[in-house]
């Protein structure tokens, strides 16, 4: 029988032991009490290693940047369980990946698309959102993106495409509006559109037809595109492009793309303005 072993029949003993002295003599408790906090300090002391490898770890459990790194690690796992990208803060932004695109490519992703910002600059700041996203939201209430357009206005224009989860009952209805809005309004309009949906309190299939009415949409031309599903396919092909080309499997998925080179970056998530600032940056450089 192995040590392990004899230390878990030692530790079910003593405790047998210590419910038994507390119900004989309450006042030899803590003795049992000692002997099993002892057991188990040795258990796993054996499990560290020795004694050494356990004050390190004790000083590793003790540091508060450990508990953060296992904050942040723990909340983007939960981010990614509820279908979104991680979410940092400044001091844990996420390194943004990079890869380059064909010609082809780089031609597909940027056809038809409704631009805000300057059409000439540069490089293009692609966003596959869902409106439902807690997230998405976050991200546009934090006005990073605007952000963006005003410290690099010859540099950089964002399109905003869709990506609905299906876990999301609103997504889908409010994608293929936003689509359908490109169908009768410019992109000042369009842009105002969205932000009032991520801005709306009431984003169901009547509430997202309260907004359009609100920024000037004919909303009776909105109704009846929403209704045909004339948009289900181009919403279906814009999450495809976002999962196929770049790797988008949450919402924000952020990408900036150097229209000349094909070159881009994935910054995955609602990500501080430093973190596209480092990505916009190095684009640039090259």
């Amino acid at each position: 029988m192995n040590q392990n072993a004899i230390n878990t029949i030692l530790l079910v003993a003593l405790l047998i032991l210590g419910v038994a002295g507390f119900a004989m003599n309450m006042n030899g408790g803590g003795n049992v009490e000692k002997a099993v906090t002892n057991a188990l300090t040795q258990m796993e002391i054996e499990k560290a290693g020795g004694d050494a490898n356990y004050e390190l770890l004790q000083q590793i459990y003790a540091s508060d940047a450990f508990q953060s790194q296992q904050q942040q690690g723990l909340q983007s796992t939960l981010d990614q369980l509820n279908g979104a990208a991680p979410s940092t803060d400044d001091s844990a932004a996420v390194a943004p990946s990079s890869s380059t695109l064909t010609d082809d490519q780089l031609a597909a992703v940027t056809t038809d698309v409704v631009i805000k910002g300057n059409a000439d600059a540069p490089l293009m700041l692609i966003e596959y959102t869902d409106i439902e996203c807690p997230f998405c939201k976050k991200h546009y209430e934090n006005g990073t993106v605007d952000q963006v357009l005003e410290n690099y206005p010859d540099d950089v224009q964002v399109v905003i495409k869709n990506f609905p989860l299906s876990f999301h009952p609103e997504a889908q209805h409010n994608a293929e509006a936003i689509e359908c809005a490109k169908d009768q309004a410019d992109a000042d309009t369009v842009y105002e559109f969205i932000g009032a949906l991520f801005s709306a309190d009431d984003i169901t299939e009547s509430g997202t037809i309260a907004v359009a009415q609100s920024v000037g949409l004919d909303t009776d031309a909105l109704q009846a595109c929403m209704d045909s599903g004339e948009k289900t396919d181009a919403v279906a092909a814009e999450m495809a492009e976002g999962q196929s080309v770049f790797g988008v499997n949450g919402t924000p998925g952020n990408v900036i793309l150097n229209l000349e080179t094909g070159e881009y970056k994935v910054v995955s998530g609602a990500q501080p303005y430093s973190a596209f600032s480092a990505a916009i940056n190095a684009l640039l450089a090259e």
